[in-house]
């Protein structure tokens, strides 16, 4: 092989490489004891890295996050007293728009966990199964501040027992992080995620069409439509990623 081929070849393999790099997913194992007071017998928490603090701090350097691994289960407060009532947990994916208004609805939830009155024991450990776990995209920003909640909320936790009685639980599992950029990044830098973002926003949505097996099959045209507003979508994204490019140089 020619010196001019291998300088070719070394240089193919080192753009790869930084690619790779920029474009690199991390995996983050986490583990937390947290409580929730309630308020009137019921509480809430969304399953993001706001409220992970060690998580928090790792999700300040990067755009995007998902949880790909999450188990959670009623526990004894810190102090090893018994709680003062029963209550019962459970994982939404997603917005809850109707939470649940008392402990028979959590318990309708396969994925629930419930402490009886005065246990002494801790719950039995509860794994949302991954297609459960995912909320309504494939990746979510860690910074706040969008107008639709579902771009910054995987899911939430629905807590429900008596009074403002305070419900410990504790969480381990697995986050995502990917974009490594953070939040005083170049415009262009901040674009380039913008664009990664809604390409996988519209190939979520084109999944959760085709597996939709009790809804009419769609006809040759709509998907034909559905599939031209996701390119022109994504062409007018590149379009303003390119004239962001500019404008920053």
């Amino acid at each position: 092989m020619s010196s001019r081929k291998k300088s070719q070849k070394r240089a193919s393999k080192n753009a790869s490489n930084n690619g790779s790099i920029r474009e690199r997913t991390i995996s983050v194992p986490f583990s937390y004891i947290n409580y929730k007071t309630l308020s009137a017998g019921a509480g809430s928490a969304n399953l993001s890295p706001a409220f992970l603090p060690r998580v928090l701090e790792i999700a300040d350097a990067y755009d995007l996050y998902r949880f790909v691994k999450f188990q959670y289960r009623c526990v004894l407060s810190l102090g090893g007293t018994p709680n003062t009532g029963g209550f019962a947990m459970a994982y939404y994916p997603g917005v809850t728009d109707n939470a649940p208004a008392a402990i028979s609805d959590i318990t309708e939830n396969l994925t629930f966990s419930f402490q009886p009155l005065k246990a002494t024991v801790n719950g039995n450990w509860v794994t949302v199964p991954k297609q459960d776990l995912l909320g309504m995209g494939l990746w979510f920003k860690t910074v706040t501040g969008s107008l639709d909640p579902s771009e910054e909320n995987q899911g939430s936790l629905q807590f429900r027992g008596s009074g403002t009685d305070e419900c410990y639980y504790e969480m381990r599992g697995v986050v995502q992080f990917k974009g490594a950029v953070n939040t005083g990044a170049t415009p262009a830098a901040r674009a380039k995620i913008e664009l990664l973002r809604e390409k996988h926003r519209l190939l979520h949505v084109l999944e959760v069409d085709s597996d939709e097996e009790e809804d009419p099959k769609p006809t040759k045209d709509s998907s034909a439509n559905r599939l031209a507003q996701a390119l022109q979508s994504i062409k007018s994204l590149s379009r303003e990623q390119s004239t962001v490019g500019r404008q920053s140089k």
